[in-house]
């Protein structure tokens, strides 16, 4: 709490021995000091290098933290010491907490993906994408496994996350193109002894069989 003084003053003359009246009294209020603040960690002092971490200082009226921010809470993204100076409601400041150490580690870098066969292929055939990697694999199509089975055309991406639990970024994507199968033709009779496909597809190359041998039109 606040504690108030009165000061007053007199002056004596020493050549008549005579002392002054005293002054007009001065109040003067003297306020005391914040607690030395605390600092609460909402997690591991040990992030990621694209994590945050959210820091709490103890309950006052200011706040003056090292990083210049001034708000109760920060999030912590950087790696270094974090300290906070709170000030009271009559305006004084506090000495400042004990420093809290934060440490990033760094992501992994992005894997490489290996198409195991063509990317451009027909509608029914597939192929196999996987990453040669010791850490889990996660795909950007929510699979996680170090190889997947595409059938659609789409783009594929992968991304591993290591023993400290660090996910590194995607990788480029890999595209994959499905194309679309020719219609099936039907046959018709033509003349006596003339076959023709009556829903021809332009530029299309068709097989005929008869009794097994295979003529090229």
């Amino acid at each position: 709490f606040p504690v108030t003084i009165s000061v007053t003053a007199t002056v004596y003359d020493p050549t008549t021995g005579c002392t002054s009246p005293p002054s007009n009294p001065i109040t003067i209020t003297v306020n005391p000091l914040p607690n030395k603040p605390t600092i609460s960690v909402a997690g591991s002092t040990i992030i990621c290098a694209d994590k945050s971490v959210t820091l709490t200082a103890s309950q006052a009226a200011g706040y003056q933290w090292s990083n210049s921010a001034k708000t109760q809470s920060i999030n912590a993204n950087i790696a270094g010491s974090y300290t906070v100076v709170v000030q009271n409601q009559f305006g004084c400041s506090s000495s400042a907490s004990d420093p809290i150490i934060i440490r990033t580690i760094p992501l992994p870098n992005p894997p490489s993906v290996i198409a195991e066969g063509r990317t451009t292929f027909c509608e029914g055939e597939q192929v196999g994408l996987r990453v040669d990697s010791p850490y889990e694999v996660t795909w950007n199509t929510g699979e996680v496994a170090k190889k997947i089975v595409v059938k659609q055309s789409g783009n594929y991406a992968a991304s591993i996350r290591n023993e400290s639990g660090c996910q590194s970024p995607f990788t480029g994507a890999v595209r994959v193109e499905t194309k679309t199968l020719p219609a099936t033709p039907i046959i018709q009779k033509s003349g006596i002894f003339t076959l023709q496909v009556s829903n021809p597809t332009a530029g299309a190359t068709y097989t005929w069989t008869n009794n097994g041998y295979r003529d090229w039109e």
